[in-house]
């Protein structure tokens, strides 16, 4: 059993560093859509909980459980911020200015 995640309104310049998250977590990208303002819809496919066998195992197709490979991902200034950021979007939470 797999995962599948919609990540909406990625700016372009935070594209690689969110791919690269997708890959750390052990995911892969299904798609990744312009959305015409300049960013991007990026669709990802994580493996299930421990102990669930993946469908694909299940079914014997070996290749398409294969690991994600790693995408190469230059440091940016202030990456942590900005990956926090996205985090407390996803979880609904502003942000914090005290």
């Amino acid at each position: 059993m797999t995962i599948q995640r919609i990540i909406t309104d990625v700016p372009a310049a935070d594209v690689p560093f969110v791919l690269a998250m997708i890959a750390a977590d052990g995911g892969r990208v299904l798609s990744q859509e312009p959305e015409g303002d300049g960013e991007f819809t990026i669709t990802a496919e994580f493996p299930g909980p421990a102990g669930a066998a993946p469908a694909a195992l299940a079914a014997g197709n070996a290749a398409a459980a294969a690991p994600a490979a790693a995408v190469p991902v230059a440091a940016a200034p202030g990456i942590e911020v900005r990956w926090m950021a996205l985090a407390r979007q996803e979880l609904g939470q502003a942000e914090d200015t005290s």
